[in-house]
């Protein structure tokens, strides 16, 4: 944590003692000074200090025995004041400095129209909270060879494929145990799709452990054939290759083939982006540009970025953000407000339109946990930038704060 974090974390502190009434002189002096050091530390000031926006606070908290209880026993101790009017002033004091500890529990967000952060703001990543107000489809699907729609949510199932593969479905996703000899023939392909705001794992017929990220697709086949193990990636995914020396692994997608034996790498590629990405973690990739035919061998601890509008770029990445994903998270640092929002869209399910277009370059740097609330991701953005949003019916409008 860096000392700027620790910095944020103790004014937090310092904000609940003194709603709660708790502050000591020697505090108040430390808390008076971060006040006046900054308007929109004022800013901040006023909006905590009024009851209204702490009660606004608390309705965004999950509804769940977890915060019933705590809200409970912040009730109990309401309910010890004598005096009526005592009871809602201290309820609501309580209250917002119940908000600002949640606050200081989240993450540091940061805003640079250019390279400097602007503000700073924080926010609670409760891990269960749902996407809240969205119309998110439910459900990862397999499709089969037969056309057959299969909801992976349900109890697990064994099957057995034409071509003898054996296909478990359990809690950590669905494997393929395919014969030991690779099928001749045309294999039969399966598509696993997953919705918004859902992740899966698969262990694909050769060992291939493969995650997908939320509104991705992938096609594959029940056993691969004798010459090449290939698949189709819409979306986002990990992979981790089972090494077989005598068959190359391919991944195609809507502007690359990536060619690999056994390795560790990761492919995004949401169609309407603009740019496919591959980052490697370990082994070698080759990569080709389908488009310019252009063929590049990408090294660990690099990425390449396939563009329409210009030749690949290859340039140095960070393995901790690029798996972030995994570890539901997003991690943007200097992030464009463009292709921030891309990727909220593929887990949230938003239509982002810029009304200024001047808005896409802002530039942000954050760590948020992907549960979060997008009304409250929306609201951090909207407080610490020169941005205003407006979220109806999944469709979201981005414009200059006035």
């Amino acid at each position: 944590m860096s000392q700027s974090d620790y910095i944020n974390f103790e004014i937090a502190e310092l904000i609940g003692k003194y709603l709660r009434n708790e502050i000591s002189e020697e505090e108040m002096v430390v808390l008076e000074n971060w006040r006046t050091a900054d308007l929109s530390n004022r800013h901040l000031w006023n909006k905590l200090t009024n009851g209204d926006y702490t009660s606004r606070q608390l309705k965004q908290w999950p509804d769940n025995a977890q915060s019933d209880a705590l809200w409970m026993r912040l009730q109990g101790q309401v309910m010890h004041s004598t005096s009526i009017h005592k009871r809602k002033f201290f309820a609501w004091r309580i209250a917002a400095g119940f908000v600002v500890l949640v606050l200081a529990v989240g993450v540091v967000f940061y805003l640079s129209d250019k390279q400097e952060p602007v503000q700073t703001a924080t926010v609670s990543a409760a891990d269960e909270l749902p996407v809240g107000g969205l119309s998110v489809p439910s459900g990862v699907t397999l499709v089969t060879g037969d056309g057959q729609r299969v909801v992976l949510d349900d109890e697990t199932e064994v099957w057995h494929e034409v071509d003898g593969t054996q296909i478990n479905r359990d809690k950590q996703g669905l494997s393929y145990f395919a014969k030991e000899t690779p099928v001749r023939g045309r294999p039969v392909a399966h598509t696993v799709m997953t919705p918004a705001a859902r992740t899966y794992n698969l262990v694909l017929a050769d060992g291939t452990k493969v995650w997908l990220n939320a509104s991705s697709s992938i096609q594959y086949p029940t056993a691969f054939e004798v010459s090449e193990r290939r698949v189709t990636l819409h979306g986002e995914a990990y992979f981790e290759v089972a090494e077989d020396k005598t068959r190359p692994f391919i991944v195609m997608t809507g502007k690359s083939r990536i060619q690999v034996l056994g390795t560790h790498f990761n492919v995004r590629s949401y169609p309407g982006n603009g740019v496919e990405r591959t980052a490697l973690l370990s082994g070698s990739v080759t990569v080709m540009d389908i488009k310019r035919k252009h063929m590049i061998q990408l090294q660990p601890g690099f990425e390449v970025i396939v563009d329409d509008d210009r030749p690949m770029i290859i340039q140095k990445t960070d393995a901790n953000k690029v798996l972030a994903w995994r570890q539901g998270l997003f991690v943007f640092e200097n992030e464009r407000l463009e292709s921030l929002l891309a990727e909220l869209s593929s887990w949230y399910d938003i239509h982002p339109h810029f009304v200024d277009p001047e808005t896409k370059n802002y530039r942000f740097t954050g760590r948020l946990q992907r549960y979060t609330d997008i009304q409250t991701l929306l609201d951090i953005i909207t407080e610490t930038a020169k941005v205003r949003f407006s979220l109806k019916n999944n469709q979201l409008l981005v414009n200059k704060a006035k």
